[in-house]
């Protein structure tokens, strides 16, 4: 008795919303062990509807070793660095990851949608939104673009970084790993790859963080603006979660949630999460420090962040 085996045959879509999970034909087809069906044969997986949700310790199930140990192998991006630019740049297109037939965007900025971006700093991510396997393979496409007033410039065509978890002898756990994705710069610039910044992880736990302005400066709304970071004890790498310039600040009502741009991290198990938080309101600090978060194999946890005028930031942390 075989299970059946499901192929997908159909080309992905390129053009999805920046902020959701997608599935190549429009099927979520969640895999599980076989189960006979009313004609006799045997079916391998179930279909879902797009929106389904499907329980992280199911997609990602944590395995008990012979020896005791936990394994469950998650993927942290930590961040995705342009190499050799020298100047300041406005950058646009798309870094996807392709696990089997679910798409996720890293980055997807249109035209219109340009980043800024220094030599010096890392595209600001947007994803995941549910963290990347390290069972089977997956891999990271990126197509970026260099807005310019005259003529657009590539950046990186058809890039490909791939895992394959049946590969893992050659591959490296729990140390944080930068690989070059190469790439052309326009004809008359020099060669400059994107380097992205990732772990694999031996036993990782899945955190999603909100940050929530319980006080801010007395104005309504507060203007906000500065940086939010995750990292954990075991990595010196951090994945940023929030950046926006004073210029570019977002307004938040007392009790509001802060809008991150990305709100999930894998973390190491029997390490420590650190939450860096360093956002003001015009002048004023609101919040200027860490949060620590021991890591669960479950549950909600919750840690203020302070700054000047009683200004608070609750942090919150849920474990999967």
């Amino acid at each position: 008795m075989q299970a059946l085996i499901f192929s997908p045959s159909l080309k992905p879509d390129l053009s999805y919303d920046m902020s959701k999970i997608e599935y190549i034909g429009g099927i979520n087809y969640v895999f599980g062990i076989g189960r006979k069906n009313k004609s006799g044969s045997y079916k391998g997986y179930e279909e879902k509807p797009p929106d389904y949700v499907q329980d992280p310790l199911k997609r990602v199930p944590r395995i008990m070793r012979s020896n005791g140990t936990f394994f469950r192998p998650l993927v942290e991006v930590f961040s995705v660095q342009i190499m050799n630019l020298n100047r300041r740049c406005n950058i646009f297109g798309e870094i996807k990851v392709v696990e089997g037939i679910k798409i996720q965007y890293l980055y997807n900025r249109k035209r219109e949608e340009s980043e800024s971006i220094d030599p010096d700093n890392p595209l600001l991510l947007i994803g995941p939104v549910q963290t990347i396997s390290g069972f089977g393979n997956f891999g990271i496409y990126v197509d970026l673009m260099v807005k310019d007033k005259d003529k657009d410039l590539p950046l990186v065509s058809r890039g490909l970084m791939s895992w394959d978890f049946y590969e893992s002898y050659r591959m490296v756990y729990d140390r944080p790993t930068p690989y070059e994705v190469d790439g052309d710069y326009g004809d008359d610039y020099d060669s400059c790859p994107v380097r992205v910044n990732y772990a694999v992880l031996n036993n990782g736990v899945e955190a999603t963080l909100t940050f929530t302005l319980i006080i801010g400066d007395g104005e309504d709304p507060s203007h906000v603006y500065g940086r939010i970071t995750a990292c954990n004890s075991k990595f010196s790498e951090g994945s940023l979660l929030f950046r926006q310039k004073s210029n570019e600040h977002i307004d938040v009502r007392p009790g509001q949630v802060i809008p991150l741009s990305r709100s999930v991290v894998a973390v190491p198990f029997n390490s420590f999460l650190i939450v860096r938080a360093d956002l003001s309101i015009s002048s004023d600090v609101i919040a200027n420090g860490t949060a620590e978060f021991r890591t669960k194999f479950s549950g909600t946890f919750d840690k203020r962040i302070c700054g000047q005028g009683g200004s608070v930031i609750l942090v919150t942390v849920t474990w999967t």
